[in-house]
């Protein structure tokens, strides 16, 4: 039994689907190569978890290419509606028609990877943010960020001021052994602030212990708290070469969710996480936007 047993509504928020790559090529400029996660083990990770939904964001080293991504999406609502929703890349100069074709394929969020070659603007993430906030808000998208605190600092005073949602991946960088600093101290405000949703989620991407980390942004907004396992837990591992195959991290996500909900300690705050909140963000039917 899982702490998600009996909430057929709840979300992992943050997954990956590779392959089979005899049909979804990766891009050539990629900088790393991971094996094959597909669809049907998807399905099987979230079943093991007990969860009825689940957003598909789209990994680094498919680029610009969301056919994997939208096809896995199209495959989980075809066997159960409206039980899932994908994140995804975009050029900067997609057209509206575009936007449109992928919000009706369940995109609702963009992702801007400052980690892994992500796509965060030619010369200035800044105005990229602001200008690619401007053409999806009428979609009621969400702008997702992934990027080290001290890339995601200078970003701060754009990040507040976008006329769209804003998801911090992977706890924001910030582990307990650096929450009490000013840095972090400001991005927990702007998530306070509202403007802001965090990722509890890939634990073992950070190092020390998250504890106090997960108790200070629940308590900050527990409406802008989300979990996600980050599965099939890509790595690039060390001695490989970018084109090489690197094995999956093994990470029992299981315990990762239950010592989450034991840091946070509240269960006033834990269904939100995993039910109300993602619901809200991506359009799952509960809770205003």
């Amino acid at each position: 039994m899982t702490l998600a047993a009996g909430l057929s509504q709840a979300c992992d928020t943050h997954v990956h689907v590779i392959g089979p790559q005899s049909r979804f090529a990766m891009q050539a400029a990629r900088v790393y190569t991971p094996g094959d996660a597909p669809r049907p083990l998807l399905d099987k990770h979230l079943q093991a978890l007990q969860l009825g939904r689940v957003v598909v964001v789209q990994p680094s080293f498919y680029g610009f290419d969301n056919s994997c991504t939208l096809h896995a999406v199209a495959e989980l609502n075809a066997t159960k509606p409206d039980s899932a929703r994908a994140v995804v890349v975009v050029p900067e100069g997609i057209d509206e028609a575009g936007l449109a074709q992928l919000h009706a394929g369940g995109v609702r969020g963009v992702r801007i990877n400052l980690d892994s070659g992500g796509h965060g603007g030619e010369h200035d993430t800044a105005a990229h943010l602001r200008a690619l906030a401007v053409r999806i808000a009428p979609f009621g998208w969400h702008v997702q960020v992934l990027a080290q605190v001290a890339a995601l600092l200078p970003l701060l005073p754009t990040l507040a001021q976008l006329p769209v949602r804003v998801v911090l991946d992977h706890f924001a960088g910030i582990s307990d052994t650096s929450m009490a600093s000013p840095d972090a101290q400001t991005i927990l405000a702007l998530v306070a602030s509202g403007q802001a949703y965090v990722k509890l989620s890939a634990p073992y991407r950070l190092p020390g212990a998250l504890a106090a980390t997960a108790r200070a942004f629940a308590r900050a907004n527990p409406e802008r708290i989300l979990w996600g396992s980050d599965w099939p837990h890509t790595q690039r591992e060390p001695g490989r070469a970018r084109l090489e195959v690197s094995r999956f991290q093994i990470v029992d996500s299981a315990s990762n969710l239950r010592e989450l909900c034991e840091c946070i300690d509240d269960a006033a705050f834990i269904k939100p996480m995993l039910v109300a909140n993602p619901a809200r963000l991506y359009g799952f039917g509960l809770g205003e936007r």
